[in-house]
C-alpha cells in the first residue's frame, strides 16, 4: 500500500481500508488496538497526550502510519513532529469506505442517530459526529464518510493508491442485456457501493448505463480503475434512440380509435444521439408507449424496470403517450389491479386533463388536489382502493403530505409513476419548486418496496453539458437506466422578428424607456387586432401589465375590451374568464405573466410578443412556442428590446436569487436551534423563524416569496453538501400544517370555551401579565375542524379560511371571537443590562453606516457596506450580517410602505435620502417590542410575548428586529404559530455547519456558483441570439435568416454547446 520514496520524515493517515489490509502494513505508529479504538480513547486527556508525544519523538523510522481515527484523537499533538503528512486513500471506493469497528457497536451508533427520531445526541455520539458525517448501513454492513478534519490539515498532500486499470468496453445495443445486470451509479454514491459488493460477491458482467459519451467520461478514470480490479467484468452501456417495430401496436391503436377516434400515430422527429451528429429519427408514439408499457410490466413482474425521460415540442401529444399505457395496464392486468400515478404542478392542468378524458368516455381516471372537498376525496379515495379509478392526477405537495401512500391509494400497487412538465425539478429554472426537490427521495422510499418505473415528460430542457437538465432530473428524481427520447428543438414554422429599437424611437418619446415600450406594444395590439389574429404578450411583472393597461384606458379606450390578462395572483374564476375570452376569440389579446404557459392549450395563437423577457433562453423558448401549436399554422414572434431590458432581467435574479451570505445566516440559525433543543436530532421547524434572512422579490416566481426562499436555502445547503463531502449533515422534509393554535383568553370569552359544546376544544397554557387578555389556551384546531367542516373543506383551506375571515366561516360564533396568536420567546445571548438600549443603538449605527451612500448617491454591494459597519462600529463584520442588514431593509421598506432602498443589477443596491423612514419605524416597533403588555413571567434574561395574529405589520416588524439581533449575536428567538406549514429537520452532523459559520470565507457553495453562471450564460446568450444582425434584400429576407440562425444557436445551446461570443462575454476578464 504504502510506496515510500521521500528522504523525508512522513506521517500517512490511511483512509478508507480494513482492518486485514492494514494488519499486513508495518511502521505502524501506535500500538493502539485498532477494533475499539474510539471507545477506548474517547476521553483521553493531557497527561496521556504529553506521553504521546514523548513516544513519536523517539520514533526513528523514515515513516509511520496511522488510521484517521487515530489522527482525530492525537494529530494536533504529532503532527508538528512530521516533515510531511500524506493522506493515502482506498480509490476503490468512492469516498464512502466500509467501517474499521474503531468504534465497537457501530450498529447501536447507527441505530440510535440515524433511525431513531426521538434520540437527543450524547457527548459521545456528537464526538463520534464529529469523526464520521455520516454512517450507512447497506446488506447488513457499515460504511462511513469522513468528516472534513483530515482537509483542515495545512500543508498535507493527498494520494491515492494505484490499482492500474482496465478500458472498457462500450456499446449501444442494450436488448441484449439482462435488467439484473444493468445498473445506474450517475444518482447515488450508494450505488458504487452496491456495484462493488455485486463484483465481489457474484460473477457476472455488470452493464453502467450512462445517458451520453460526456456522462461516462467524467467517471471514466474510477471506473477504470474498478475495472482492472474486477478483471474487466465492468461494460457500460450508451442509451441511444432508435426505430423498432411494436408487437403490440394494434393493441395501442384499438385504444387510441375508441377514446380519441384516430386511426394511427403521429411520427415525431427524435434526435438518434444527443452526443454525435444532429440526426434526427422519426419515431411513432407507439413505440414510447410500447416502451412505457413493457418497463411497467417488467416492475410488475418483480424485476427492475428501467426509467423514461421524454422531451417532446408542444402539440407532440404527450399527454396520450402516458395515458394510453395506463388504460392497458388497467385492461390488461386486472389480476394485478396496478394505478397509474400522475405528477402534474397545476390544479387546472390536472382538472383539465382528467375533464378531456371524460369527454372521451374515460371513466376510470380521477384527480385528488386541493380544489377538492374533503367528501369528494373520501370518495375518489374509496374508488381507488375498490380498483375503479386506475389513472390519478395529483400534486406532488398531495403526495408528500401522504406520509404512507396507502392512506392514498390502498393496497394497489403502482404501475407507473409519471411526472408531466419534469422541467419544475431543474433548480435553476425560475418555476422550481421545492416540493418537487423533496419529491426524489420519497419516491426512492417507495421503490424500496415497489419496483415501478418512473416517466419523465417536458416540452424543453437541455440535454448536455454543465447546464443539463436531464442530468439535473436524473439525480433529483433518482431515475436509473434512463431510456431517452430527446425531440427535436427546432420550430419549423415559428418565424421570429427580433428588433433593437430604433433612435428615432429614442428620440421621439425624449429616451423615456416605459414610454418607448409601452407605445411599441399598443402598436402591436392594434395590428393583431386589426388583422384578427390571436396575440399572446408576456410581461416580466403584474404591475407592469397594469400600468400597460392604465396606457391604454387613456389612450386607446375602445381597445381595452378586446383584452384579457391572466397571471398566477388572480382569483381562478377570474382566470378562467379571461383564458375562455381569449380562447374563443372574444378578446384576442391576451397579456400575461410566465403563469400562461403550462397545460394551456390554444391552437390558434398566431402571435407572440416579449414587452420584456421573463426569464432565461429556456423560459424565451417555451414562451415563443405557444404560437402556432397546429403545425399547419406559421407562427410570428416578436421582441422590440432596448439594452435596458438585459438589466432588468439581471434585476430580477438579483432579487430572487439566494446569496451565499443568507445560506450562512441559515445555517447560523439552524445550529441555534439544534443547541436550544438540548442536541435533539429530529426537529419541527418553523419557516417563519428564517424569513427575515430573505428579501421578497417582484415577479411571481415561488422563489420570490420567502417562506420558499427559506426551503430552497435549506436544499441548497443540504444538497450541496450532499455533493462535496459525500453525506447531508441536515436532510429537510415537508411538514405538516399546526394542529393548533394558541389563543390569547379575556374573562368573556373564557366563559365561552367553558362551555360542555367547546370545553374539548381547548386546553390551557399559561397566564399572562395583560389588561385584557389574562389567559393563553392551545384551540385545538384540527379537532375542532374534523367535527365540524371536514366534510366541506381541506384542513389547509379550513386554516386559510380562518386566517383571512373569509365569509365562508362567518356564522361560526366560536371561530368569530378566537384571537389567534404568535408566540415569541426570546433568549438573551450575553449578559446585557438593557436589550432594548442596545437594540436602538445598533439601529443608530446600521443607520449611520448607509449615511455615505445616501449622502454621495453612490450604488454599493454588500461588502462595501460591511466595510462601513466595521468602520463605524469598530468591530468585526462580515458580508452575513451585510446582506441581513440590507435584506431586513428591503423587508422592512415593502412591509412598512415606506421607499428608501433599490435592488439593481449585478447584486448591487442604491439607498436614497428617505431611508431614515425605515429607521424610524424600526426604532417605533423597538420600544413597542420591548414594552409589551401581554408577556409571560421567565427566568433572567428571557422573554416571552404573544401578539395576535392579525397584526402581521407589527409581527413581521418584530421578526426583522430579532433577526438583526440574532444576527449580532446578541440573542436567539423562536417564534411559534399554527399557521405556517412546518419542516421536518434531521440534523445527521452540526461539524460542518458550525465550520462553514465559523469560516465564512472559506465556505462555497457549488450549487449556487453554478446556478450564478447559468444565469449569467443565459444572459449572455439572449444578448447573443438579439443582437445579431443580417443582411437581405427585405426585411422578410433578413427575418428568414435570423430565424434560420436563431434555431440551429438553440439546437447547439440545448445540446450543451456555448458560441465563442458568449464564452467570451461571460468568462473572459475585460482589461480596461
Amino acid at each position: 500500500m504504502i510506496n515510500h520514496d521521500s528522504s523525508l520524515k512522513s506521517l500517512y493517515i490511511l483512509e478508507g481500508f480494513s482492518i486485514s489490509d492494514l494488519e499486513k502494513e508495518s511502521n505502524k505508529l501506535f500500538d493502539f488496538e485498532l477494533n475499539g479504538f474510539l471507545d477506548e480513547h474517547y476521553a483521553v486527556g493531557s497527561a496521556e497526550k504529553r506521553k504521546i508525544v514523548r513516544e513519536v519523538r523517539n520514533y526513528d523510522k523514515e515513516y509511520a502510519w496511522v488510521t484517521p481515527e487515530e489522527f482525530f484523537i492525537y494529530g494536533e499533538v504529532i503532527q508538528y513532529e512530521f516533515d510531511e503528512i500524506i493522506i493515502l486513500k482506498n480509490n476503490i471506493y468512492p469516498g464512502i469506505y466500509p467501517h474499521n469497528y474503531a468504534l465497537k457497536d457501530i450498529h447501536k451508533f447507527y441505530e440510535n442517530n440515524f433511525t431513531n427520531p426521538k434520540y437527543s445526541a450524547t457527548d459521545f455520539d456528537e464526538f463520534i459526529n464529529a469523526i464520521y458525517g455520516m454512517v450507512i448501513e447497506f446488506n447488513h454492513q457499515y460504511y462511513v464518510i469522513y468528516n472534513e478534519f483530515l482537509s483542515e490539515i495545512e500543508e498535507m498532500t493527498i494520494r491515492t493508491v494505484y490499482h492500474g486499470q482496465q478500458p472498457l468496453e462500450v456499446t449501444e445495443d442494450v436488448n441484449a442485456i439482462e435488467s439484473n445486470q444493468l445498473i445506474d451509479i450517475s444518482t447515488e454514491q450508494s450505488k458504487v457501493i452496491e456495484l462493488i459488493e455485486k463484483l465481489r460477491n457474484t460473477t457476472p458482467n455488470y452493464y453502467i448505463m450512462f445517458a451520453n459519451m460526456d456522462e461516462y467520461s467524467q467517471i471514466q478514470d474510477y471506473l477504470e480503475t474498478l475495472n482492472n480490479e474486477f478483471d474487466g467484468r465492468i461494460k457500460v452501456v450508451i442509451s441511444s434512440s432508435q426505430k423498432r417495430i411494436i408487437a403490440r401496436e394494434n393493441d395501442y391503436t384499438r385504444i387510441l380509435k375508441q377514446y380519441w377516434g384516430y386511426d394511427g400515430f403521429k411520427e415525431l422527429p427524435f434526435y438518434k444521439n444527443t452526443t454525435a451528429s444532429r440526426e434526427v429519427v422519426n419515431i411513432s408514439q407507439a413505440q414510447i408507449i410500447d416502451d412505457i408499457v413493457s418497463q411497467a410490466e417488467k416492475g410488475m413482474n418483480g424485476e427492475l424496470p428501467r426509467d423514461i425521460f421524454i422531451t417532446a415540442s408542444t402539440g407532440a401529444g404527450k399527454s396520450l403517450m402516458f395515458q394510453i399505457p395506463a388504460l392497458y395496464l388497467a385492461e390488461q392486468h386486472k389480476d394485478k389491479n396496478p394505478i397509474t400515478i400522475v405528477i402534474s404542478p397545476l390544479i387546472g392542468l390536472m382538472n383539465d386533463q382528467t375533464e378531456s378524458l371524460k369527454r372521451r368516455n374515460i371513466k376510470n381516471a380521477k384527480t385528488i388536489n386541493s380544489g377538492i372537498s374533503p367528501l369528494e376525496k373520501e370518495k375518489i379515495k374509496a374508488e381507488i382502493k375498490a380498483g375503479s379509478i386506475d389513472l390519478l392526477y395529483i400534486s406532488s405537495e398531495t403526495l408528500l403530505s401522504r406520509g404512507d401512500i396507502a392512506n392514498l391509494i390502498g393496497e394497489r400497487p403502482i404501475g407507473l409513476f409519471i411526472v408531466d412538465e419534469a422541467h419544475i425539478v431543474t433548480t435553476w429554472g425560475k418555476s422550481f419548486r421545492p416540493d418537487y426537490w423533496y419529491m426524489g427521495s420519497y419516491v426512492s422510499k417507495l421503490r424500496a418496496n415497489q419496483t415501478f418505473p418512473i416517466v419523465t415528460f417536458t416540452a424543453t430542457a437541455i440535454v448536455e453539458g454543465k447546464n443539463s437538465m436531464l442530468d439535473e432530473i436524473k439525480s433529483t428524481l433518482n431515475l436509473t437506466s434512463v431510456i431517452k427520447y430527446i425531440g427535436s428543438v427546432k420550430k419549423d414554422n415559428l418565424l421570429l422578428q427580433i428588433s433593437n429599437i430604433e433612435k428615432e424611437d429614442k428620440t421621439k418619446f425624449k429616451n423615456d424607456a416605459m414610454k418607448i415600450k409601452t407605445e411599441l406594444t399598443l402598436k402591436t395590439v392594434k395590428d393583431a387586432l386589426k388583422k384578427n389574429e390571436k396575440l399572446l404578450i408576456y410581461f416580466p411583472t403584474i404591475k407592469q401589465i397594469h400600468s400597460f393597461l392604465k396606457y391604454v384606458d387613456t389612450n386607446a379606450e375602445r381597445t381595452k375590451d378586446k383584452i384579457a390578462v391572466y397571471y398566477g395572483r388572480l382569483a381562478p374564476h377570474e382566470k378562467e374568464l379571461n383564458f375562455n375570452a381569449f380562447l374563443n376569440g372574444e378578446k384576442p389579446v391576451i397579456l400575461a405573466t410566465k403563469a400562461f404557459g403550462m397545460g394551456i392549450d390554444v391552437p390558434d395563437i398566431k402571435r407572440v410578443y416579449h414587452y420584456g423577457m421573463t426569464g432565461n433562453v429556456l423560459d424565451f423558448v417555451q414562451e415563443i412556442g405557444r404560437a402556432a401549436r397546429d403545425p399547419k399554422m406559421i407562427g410570428h414572434a416578436k421582441v422590440d428590446y432596448l439594452q435596458k431590458d438585459f438589466n432588468e432581467v439581471k434585476k430580477m435574479y438579483a432579487m430572487s436569487s439566494i446569496k451565499k451570505s443568507e445560506l450562512l445566516a441559515v445555517m447560523d440559525k439552524l445550529i441555534k436551534i439544534y443547541k436550544a433543543n438540548r442536541y435533539k436530532r429530529n426537529l419541527v421547524i418553523n419557516p417563519k423563524e428564517f424569513a427575515h434572512i430573505f428579501a421578497k422579490g417582484e415577479t411571481e416566481s415561488s422563489n420570490d416569496d420567502p417562506e420558499n426562499k427559506v426551503k430552497l436555502a435549506l436544499l441548497t445547503i443540504e444538497n450541496d453538501f450532499k455533493n462535496n463531502i459525500k453525506y447531508p449533515p441536515i436532510v429537510t422534509r415537508p411538514g405538516e400544517v399546526n394542529g393548533e393554535d394558541y389563543i390569547l383568553v379575556n374573562q368573556d370569552l373564557l366563559s365561552t370555551i367553558e362551555l360542555k359544546k367547546y370545553a374539548p376544544f381547548f386546553e390551557f397554557v399559561e397566564h399572562t401579565n395583560g389588561e385584557y387578555y389574562k389567559q393563553v389556551y392551545k384551540f385545538k384546531t384540527g379537532e375542532y375542524w374534523k367535527k365540524y367542516y371536514a366534510d366541506r373543506y381541506s384542513y389547509p383551506q379550513f386554516k386559510f379560511f380562518m386566517a383571512i375571515g373569509d365569509e365562508e366561516l362567518q356564522f361560526d360564533k366560536l371561530l368569530k371571537k378566537l384571537p389567534i396568536a404568535y408566540n415569541i420567546t426570546i433568549k438573551e445571548e450575553e449578559e446585557t443590562k438593557d436589550l432594548k438600549r442596545d437594540a436602538l443603538e445598533i439601529l443608530d449605527q446600521c443607520e449611520e453606516a448607509f449615511r455615505t451612500f445616501a449622502v454621495k448617491g453612490n450604488h454599493f454591494d454588500e461588502r462595501q457596506l460591511a466595510y462601513q459597519l466595521r468602520t463605524i462600529l469598530k468591530s468585526k463584520f462580515n458580508e452575513q450580517f451585510s446582506m441581513l442588514l440590507i435584506n431586513s431593509l428591503l423587508k422592512a421598506s415593502e412591509v412598512n410602505k415606506v421607499s428608501g432602498i433599490t435592488v439593481l443589477a449585478d447584486d448591487k443596491f442604491k439607498i436614497s435620502n428617505t431611508y431614515n423612514d425605515i429607521f424610524d419605524k424600526l426604532r417605533y416597533y423597538v420600544d413597542k417590542l420591548f414594552n409589551k403588555e401581554i408577556s409571560v413571567a421567565m427566568p433572567p434574561q428571557q422573554y416571552s410575548y404573544y401578539i395576535v395574529r392579525d397584526k402581521q405589520e407589527e409581527i413581521n416588524n418584530y421578526t426583522i428586529i430579532l433577526g438583526l439581533l440574532e444576527g449580532l449575536g446578541k440573542l436567539s428567538y423562536h417564534l411559534s404559530s399554527g399557521e405556517t406549514p412546518t419542516l421536518s429537520l434531521r440534523i445527521n452532523s452540526v461539524y460542518p455547519l458550525e465550520n462553514a459559520v465559523a469560516k465564512p470565507k472559506k465556505y462555497t457553495n457549488e450549487i449556487l456558483n453554478h446556478q450564478y453562471t447559468s444565469h449569467k450564460i443565459g444572459l449572455a446568450m439572449l444578448k447573443y441570439l438579439f443582437t445579431k444582425e443580417f443582411d437581405g434584400d427585405s426585411l422578410q429576407d433578413k427575418q428568414l435568416k435570423h430565424t434560420q440562425w436563431f434555431w440551429e444557436q438553440i439546437e447547439n445551446y440545448f445540446f450543451g454547446i456555448i458560441p465563442d461570443e458568449v464564452r467570451n462575454e461571460v468568462f473572459v476578464k475585460k482589461v480596461d
